[in-house]
């Protein structure tokens, strides 16, 4: 552990701060522990390029482990979001809807969400051959 430290000094990387929580990890007797054990390490010149980049507790219904987000708070050069709106040009209007889908889904991620995800690529690949 000593040497990742060491590591993370050396490239100058940065933890982000961890909101909604202390810890990604509990468990021993009773939950008795607690961890912080996931990062999102960056370079602050490219933290630089965000607006409010955090890191963000998600639900846990399940798991000892519980997942972080990273939430970029939005691209402070306006390049970059038109060159996605550019590439959203391309998909057709089911693509786009898929899209929309998926991304809906990861929000209200209280459930894993998993079979949502599963089933409508599949649905979207087999359409694709067919």
């Amino acid at each position: 552990m000593r040497r990742f430290s060491e590591v993370i000094d050396e490239l100058h990387l940065k933890d982000l701060p961890l909101f909604d929580g202390k810890y990604t990890w509990s468990g021993g007797s009773n939950n008795s522990l607690a961890f912080k054990l996931n990062y999102f390490l960056v370079f602050d010149d490219w933290e630089g390029q965000f607006n409010g980049l955090v890191q963000k507790i998600m639900a846990n219904p399940v798991f000892d482990h519980t997942p972080i987000m990273l939430d970029g708070g939005g691209i402070r050069n306006g390049k970059d979001s038109r060159m996605a709106m550019e590439r959203d040009k391309a998909l057709t209007a089911e693509e786009l809807e898929v899209k929309r889908r998926v991304v809906d889904e990861f929000k209200n991620m209280g459930n894993v969400g998993g079979d949502f995800l599963e089933a409508e690529i599949k649905r979207v690949v087999a359409k694709g051959k067919g």
